[in-house]
């Protein structure tokens, strides 16, 4: 394709540069042929005071300037064949979609080929057509001033949207320039497809807002377990406060009380644990590594309706209060608890009437093994049946699975 391009310019080349040398022989045996006629007709009326010499002399000086007058046309005529060759030649083989049209009337004057490819529109059809033709409407005041811009001298760079033949709507990076195509004040437009970049943006944006949301719904998640546990720190500080008043004293105490202090304090912390373990709501602590350390509140026993001992022979006991309809969904979300470490599940108690939320923490060591297990249950108030009712008949249930197994 360049090799042919190569040799379509060459020989276009050759034929600007015959033709002048062409016409400069033709003129040139012309004016020899017709100068020496007058010569030849002029002898006989030539006076003795102005020889032929003269007259010789005076027909070269006129073919002199004759061709001078000449070659400064041709040169003229050729160097604005060659400019109006190249400035074609740029437009209509530039590879980027290219129109002209009329400031004025807005009618399209050319467009180049990949115009035509681009676009759909046949040469001829675009020669039909008006720019405001492959605008969209809610676009024309921009269109407008975009085209006052260009008759004041001024260029347009900016982004629209084009209609192709297809009717499919295009975005387009425009720069438009005011030029002068044969003798009309015209507007030359370049054009760029950028849809795909378009969309790539906008996928940006989209995931950007998803991932927001995402994190937004996190930060929440995090605050109101934060929220629940400071409550927990409350309550487990309003009970340590004078146990923190006996460690003080017993700093000041002398060796001789030591015992009887340590007694003291001995105390304090079994009034501590006894004030946990009294706590109405379900809250329990599974110890993995040390059975003894499992701890669980009066709520959690009441609620599961069993001693401490059975929490720590069956730690997935809270499994068997899930109505059946439920437990197949809670099995699937439990498998994302080693991914996240915690986990908060609703579910319908087995009495079909309790809605239960249940939440799940793992504990890790430095070793990120699982070493606790923390669970808490909101139980809502039964409009049937409340607490003690409920956990008696879990209760019932409980030890007559005992006694079949």
């Amino acid at each position: 394709m360049t090799s042919i391009l190569h040799s379509q310019l060459k020989k276009e080349a050759v034929t600007v540069s015959l033709l002048p040398t062409l016409k400069f022989v033709a003129i040139g045996i012309i004016w020899i042929v017709l100068s020496d006629l007058a010569l030849f007709l002029s002898q006989a009326s030539v006076s003795t005071h102005f020889p032929i010499f003269h007259l010789e002399v005076l027909k070269g000086t006129l073919f002199v300037l004759a061709m001078g007058v000449f070659f400064f046309m041709m040169q003229r005529k050729n160097d604005s064949v060659h400019r109006e060759i190249a400035e074609l030649d740029l437009f209509q083989r530039n590879p980027q979609a290219m129109m002209i049209y009329n400031l004025q009337t807005m009618q399209f004057l050319d467009v180049n080929e990949a115009a035509v490819g681009v676009y759909g529109y046949t040469r001829a059809e675009f020669l039909s057509m008006k720019i405001c033709d492959i605008r969209l409407k809610e676009e024309l005041p921009t269109l407008i001033k975009a085209i006052e811009q260009l008759q004041n001298g001024f260029r347009f760079i900016g982004d629209s949207r084009h209609i192709h033949k297809n009717g499919s709507i295009v975005h387009t990076e425009v720069s438009a320039y005011s030029i002068t195509y044969k003798k009309q004040h015209a507007g030359l437009i370049m054009a760029i497809d950028i849809s795909n970049q378009k969309k790539a943006e906008q996928a940006l944006i989209e995931a950007t807002k998803l991932h927001e949301q995402q994190m937004h719904a996190k930060l929440y998640e995090v605050a109101l377990f934060n929220k629940e546990l400071q409550v927990r720190i409350r309550e487990i500080n309003a009970n340590n406060d004078e146990l923190i008043e006996v460690n003080k004293l017993l700093q000041h105490a002398s060796r001789n009380s030591v015992a009887r202090y340590e007694a003291k304090v001995l105390r304090m912390q079994q009034l501590m644990t006894e004030a946990l373990e009294n706590m109405s709501e379900a809250f329990w602590i599974i110890d993995l590594k040390t059975a003894e350390a499992t701890f669980a509140s009066a709520g959690a026993l009441s609620y599961f309706g069993c001693s401490r001992k059975c929490l720590v022979d069956r730690p997935n006991l809270w499994e068997s209060f899930v109505h059946s309809k439920d437990k197949k969904r809670i099995k699937e979300e439990m498998l994302q608890l080693n991914d996240h470490d915690e986990l908060e599940i609703q579910y319908l108690h087995q009495d079909g009437i309790t809605r239960i939320s249940q939440k799940i923490r793992l504990i890790r060591d430095e070793d990120e093994a699982v070493e606790k297990i923390m669970c808490a249950v909101r139980i809502p108030e039964s409009p049937t049946e409340d607490l003690f009712s409920m956990t008696t008949k879990n209760e019932s249930s409980w030890r007559i699975s005992e006694s079949n197994r």
